[in-house]
């Protein structure tokens, strides 16, 4: 599993992307989108919590709940401004995935390539072993139909 701590790195001015950077920023990417969806639910939730304050009727602000309206109003514009932040950092987080993605996607195929490669290679000997033992049976039967 990939460091989502890592992400830092991303926002240095020397930065240079390596092929394991897309694992940790795709798991970033998934964190904030999580968060985003959170925001969006308590955002929707207090909305809602807001709207009761108020009566069906005459729709002013029942007695009391002056206190409760205010904070609602608090926190509904903290999580705007805390949406707008996620969003941006998503946005750059999906940039950042999006030039390592470019950068390496020959890369990538070519390891897994390599690893096809490899077993091709080992079913080849596999093969060559079984031949082997097919090719002294068949001789050791010669040898016997031979001599007799």
């Amino acid at each position: 599993m990939s460091n989502p701590g890592a992400a830092g790195k991303f926002y240095t001015a020397d930065y240079v992307p390596v092929p394991a950077d897309q694992l940790i920023l795709r798991a970033n990417i998934t964190k904030l989108s999580k968060l985003l969806e959170n925001i969006s639910d308590m955002d929707r939730s207090i909305k809602a919590h807001l709207n009761t304050l108020f009566h069906s009727k005459t729709g002013k602000l029942m007695r009391g709940e002056e206190y409760s309206k205010s904070f609602d109003e608090e926190v509904i514009t903290r999580l705007d401004e805390a949406k707008e932040k996620v969003n941006s950092e998503l946005k750059y987080l999906n940039d950042k995935h999006d030039q390592c993605k470019d950068m390496f996607r020959g890369v990538l195929l070519l390891k897994n390539n390599s690893k096809k490669d490899h077993r091709n290679r080992t079913k080849g000997r596999a093969k060559k072993g079984s031949n082997r033992e097919k090719l002294t049976i068949l001789n050791s039967f010669i040898s016997l139909d031979q001599q007799t």
